[in-house]
């Protein structure tokens, strides 16, 4: 069965780079918040390390139980509504941060955050994917990606000249405003058909059995991301003149850098051996962050971490969209990226837990740890089934060689 392909092989179509510029917005703002919502949790709100980690990663309870519904919604009425209504109810919670009193109250704006991010991303990477020609589509995401790496590779600069110059609470209206224009944006999104089901497919599932594998090897990789991520904007205040945002600028630049040049890796050499070498270079990368306390160690870090989190992400979900029929895209990207939610919510938890019992450096290594668990999950997983194909007769879009195979890549 085919979906809604462009006939012609082109990509860079005036629909898809209207999604691609949503997604800049929209991922701007969550860029801008990086380095303002621990400090806003931790000095404004007495927040101690473990609740700065449950701060952070609350909107995960509430999208880990969205994205599945929102990819069950988007294959039986588009996903077009689903991701301008995303990107406003986001902007609206994440405008009001500033105004919370107490932990409590940032958490529940927290949880609304979630429900948004939830309709927003699982509906665009689903559009990247209808929209995109089939042997193309793997590149077509990476591509939606850079818009969102500028956009999270920006932000958090723009974060800090907000927290430095005027306040949290500005800070936090003009990330709200980012992704309430990218809501505007969607509104010119062309319609896109949704591939049809047959009679004989019998329900949409709500939890997508192909994606449980691949979503929790990449749940184990990205917590370690996580723990780096919440606590980096607090563990470089012990180096004179180093900022967060520089280093989530280089973060970003070495994940635009790859997705760019390597987007079509997966298809060529195989998403089973890329993901093999991304949590290798995650693990790697937060072992040095850790071993290493000093600006260097945390560049250097920082660099490898970049590339293994470009390639991880890529590869994973290709694994598990090539194991479902294409009438169940959005049900298999719900689950999916469901375990992103779970990784964020438990990461931060887990991870805050190491910074509160050994310090900064120990929930670095705490994440190293969760990664290569992942990489010991990933290759049990592979040695069970070495296709990627999942289940005897899961259908997937393309039959051919790795450079016809499904592509799949977001972000993390």
């Amino acid at each position: 069965m085919k979906g809604v392909q462009v006939d012609d092989g082109r990509l860079l179509t005036p629909g898809f780079l209207v999604i691609v510029f949503s997604g800049l917005g929209y991922f701007g703002a969550y860029g801008v918040i990086v380095p303002l919502l621990p400090r806003f949790a931790e000095k404004s709100l007495g927040a101690g390390s473990v609740t700065v980690g449950l701060v952070v990663g609350a909107f995960a309870i509430s999208a880990v139980v969205t994205r599945p519904l929102v990819g069950k919604l988007g294959d039986r009425v588009g996903r077009r509504l689903p991701m301008r209504l995303g990107a406003l109810v986001s902007g609206l919670a994440i405008a009001c941060y500033g105004l919370a009193a107490n932990v409590p109250a940032l958490i529940g704006l927290r949880l609304v955050t979630g429900v948004g991010e939830a309709l927003f991303f699982v509906s665009a990477i689903t559009l990247v994917h209808d929209i995109a020609p089939v042997v193309r589509s793997g590149e077509a995401v990476s591509y939606f990606s850079v818009a969102v790496y500028l956009g999270l590779g920006l932000g958090p600069t723009l974060g800090e000249q907000l927290r430095h110059h005027v306040s949290y609470a500005t800070g936090f209206a003009v990330a709200g405003a980012m992704a309430v224009f990218a809501a505007v944006v969607c509104l010119f999104i062309p319609y896109v058909p949704v591939p049809p089901r047959p009679h004989d497919a019998g329900k949409r599932p709500l939890v997508h059995r192909a994606a449980i594998g691949p979503g929790s090897v990449l749940a184990l990789g990205l917590m370690g991301f996580t723990g780096f991520q919440t606590f980096v904007p607090l563990y470089v205040d012990r180096f004179q003149g180093v900022g967060s945002g520089g280093v989530f600028l280089l973060y970003s630049g070495v994940v635009l850098a790859v997705r760019i040049f390597g987007a079509r890796l997966p298809d060529r050499i195989g998403p089973g051996p890329v993901a093999t070498v991304a949590l290798s270079l995650i693990a790697a990368g937060l072992a040095i962050v850790a071993a290493i306390a000093t600006p260097w160690g945390l560049y250097g870090g920082t660099f490898v971490l970049g590339a293994g989190m470009a390639l991880q992400y890529p590869a994973l979900i290709a694994l598990a969209v090539r194991r479902a029929p294409e009438h169940d895209r959005a049900a298999v990207l719900g689950t999916f990226t469901s375990f992103f939610d779970l990784a964020s919510g438990f990461g931060g938890a887990f991870v805050g837990i190491a910074a509160a019992f050994g310090g900064y450096r120990s929930a670095f290594g705490a994440g190293a740890g969760l990664a290569l668990a992942g990489l010991v999950l990933h290759r049990i997983q592979a040695a069970h089934d070495p296709s990627g194909r999942g289940p005897a007769g899961a259908q997937t879009r393309s039959e051919g060689g790795p450079g016809e195979g499904v592509a799949g890549a977001a972000v993390a």
